[in-house]
């Protein structure tokens, strides 16, 4: 009967450190965010934040992971398979300017990802399959497009999705 406390315990401390490593990665990106700082910041030590995570980049990597899981879970929410093609992709886009508007730390995360060219982000399987329903999604709707004659063929929705 103890365990799950424990475990409650154990998730609610991860859950703490990774919203503390979200904001001070955010603000000061991987090579300016401390371990110690995270560690105050989520009440617990730096000690459990090596048990769960591992270190810094592994670290780092969980809240990219998670960032990116965030706006992938967000937009399949938004059932764009009955709309018209012109008005589903323009929701899409719409949704996601507001998310971006509404989560900044996201912008700075990838801006800080990118900087390291991605690789943090190579090694989740999770991400990948995330990823490739939601380019799967855009490419369904430039396909619906196409068929009624309102987007051109040859979009890629991996480049449409970047501008």
């Amino acid at each position: 009967m103890e365990e799950q406390p424990r475990a409650r315990d154990a998730n609610a401390t991860r859950a703490r450190i990774l919203a503390a490593a979200k904001s001070e990665f955010a603000r000061l990106g991987l090579a300016g965010a401390r371990v110690d700082e995270i560690a105050r910041h989520a009440c617990a030590n730096k000690r459990m934040i090596y048990h769960y995570f591992g270190g810094k980049e592994d670290l780092f990597r969980a809240v990219l992971v998670e960032a990116y899981l965030d706006i992938r879970s967000a937009e399949q929410e938004l059932e764009l398979d009955h709309l018209p093609p012109r008005e589903a992709l323009e929701r899409l886009v719409r949704f996601t300017w507001a998310y971006y508007l509404d989560n900044p730390e996201f912008i700075t995360l990838v801006n800080s990802a990118n900087l390291h060219r991605g690789k943090h982000l190579e090694k989740s399987e999770r991400l990948r399959t995330a990823s490739r329903r939601f380019v799967s999604m855009v490419q369904e709707i430039l396909d619906r497009g196409v068929a009624d004659g309102v987007f051109r063929p040859g979009i890629d929705p991996v480049q449409l999705n970047i501008t």
